[in-house]
């Protein structure tokens, strides 16, 4: 009697760590769920579905890149959004120090600049910024206009 109790806890556990190791892997990348080109025209994704991604809580992440005589690519993520209407996602990003990087060699040299940059970048591709200079102790704010390069929009799945 003994011996058959151990012969089904044996099976059970066997079970119960086959069946675990088959389960699938959660996903913890990111993943590019949405895009504006330089113009603020839709290129990836829809509104609707990064709107979703925003609702049910997934972290995001917002990028962009300029392509010049140099290229650069920067990320951050985001800590607050905003649903306007049913139909735009505005994304406050933290504040960040402006830079100007030295992209002529092979290590990356920041020039500091005396400003912190303020901005809220959304999905039909314009940007709302606030500068606050810290050497002459004051605040610039900028209309809203359109960023000029292309945004995307990371969704952690």
């Amino acid at each position: 009697m003994k011996e058959k109790l151990r012969s089904k806890v044996f099976y059970i556990a066997a079970l119960v760590f086959l069946i675990a190791g088959c389960q699938q892997p959660v996903s913890e990348k990111w993943q590019l769920v949405f895009q504006t080109d330089k113009s603020g025209n839709v290129v990836h994704g829809t509104k609707q579905e990064l709107i979703q991604y925003v609702r049910d809580g997934h972290p995001i992440r917002i990028g962009w890149e300029s392509m010049g005589k140099t290229s650069v690519e920067h990320t951050i993520d985001v800590r607050f959004l905003t649903i306007a209407n049913e139909k735009e996602v505005f994304a406050m990003l933290e504040p960040f120090w402006a830079q100007r990087p030295d992209l002529k060699s092979d290590t990356l040299s920041i020039v500091p600049v005396g400003s912190e940059t303020n901005w809220i970048l959304s999905s039909n591709g314009l940007r709302s910024s606030m500068m606050v200079d810290k050497t002459n102790d004051t605040i610039i704010n900028y209309k809203p206009d359109l960023f000029g390069l292309p945004i995307k929009w990371f969704v952690k799945k």
